[in-house]
C-alpha cells in the first residue's frame, strides 16, 4: 500500500537536516522581525506618542555677554536713540548717549548686548 501525502508522517528533519520549526524560526528572524522593526520606525511617532514627552522650551534670553562689531553707519537717529549699520541691524542706544559726531558713511565699533530680541548698544566709538 502506498502512502499518500495526507497519510504520511512528517519527518522530524527535512532534506537539509533542519527541522521545519527551525526553518520557520530562521525565516522569522531573517524577514519578519526586520519588517516589523522597519514599520515601527517608519511610523511618524504614532507608536511612541504616549511615552515620549515634548522637549522643554528654552528660556528667553534676556542678556548676554558684551559683544562688539565694526561697520559703517547707514543711519543715526539721536531722538529715537537708534543706530543702523550698513548690514541692516538696528542698535538701541542708551538714553544718556552723547553724540560723538556720528554721520552716515562713518566707520564705527559698537559694543552691544542682546536684550530680548533687540540689540542694546552700550558704547559706540568712531574708527
Amino acid at each position: 500500500m502506498t502512502k499518500t501525502f495526507a497519510t504520511r508522517r512528517l519527518r522530524k528533519t527535512s532534506y537539509l537536516g533542519i527541522s521545519p520549526n527551525v526553518r520557520m524560526e530562521k525565516i522569522m528572524r531573517k524577514f519578519v522581525a526586520p519588517l516589523l522593526i522597519a514599520l515601527v520606525a517608519a511610523a511618524p511617532g504614532a507608536a511612541f506618542a504616549a511615552t515620549t514627552a515634548a522637549p522643554a522650551p528654552k528660556p528667553a534670553v534676556t542678556s548676554q555677554a558684551d559683544q562688539s562689531i565694526s561697520g559703517t553707519v547707514k543711519a543715526f537717529d539721536l531722538k529715537g536713540h537708534t543706530l543702523t549699520l550698513a548690514d541692516g541691524k538696528i542698535y538701541q542706544l542708551p538714553a544718556t548717549f552723547k553724540d560723538p559726531g556720528l554721520k552716515a558713511g562713518e566707520k564705527v565699533t559698537v559694543h552691544w548686548k542682546m536684550n530680548g530680541s533687540a540689540y542694546q548698544a552700550s558704547n559706540v566709538t568712531i574708527g
